[in-house]
């Protein structure tokens, strides 16, 4: 990953993204989020954003008043 090369060499070293690969991987994305939100009857969207590399749930509850 980019974060921890950036962070050896430009932050001396210091450990704060050390694990985010690992992070990463085991959260996945926002999918699983995006189904309960659905299994609660809320209209959702699920999005990827920068080939996958980010996730984003929205949606609104059905009936609810839509702003123009």
């Amino acid at each position: 990953m980019v974060l921890p090369l950036v962070e050896r060499t430009l932050l001396r070293g210091a450990r704060d993204f050390s694990m985010i690969g690992t992070y990463s991987t085991n959260f996945g994305d926002a999918s699983h989020m995006a189904e309960m939100l659905k299994g609660e009857g809320l209209e959702v969207q699920f999005k990827r954003f920068f080939f996958g590399c980010a996730t984003a749930v929205a949606g609104r509850k059905p009936g609810a008043f839509a702003p123009s």
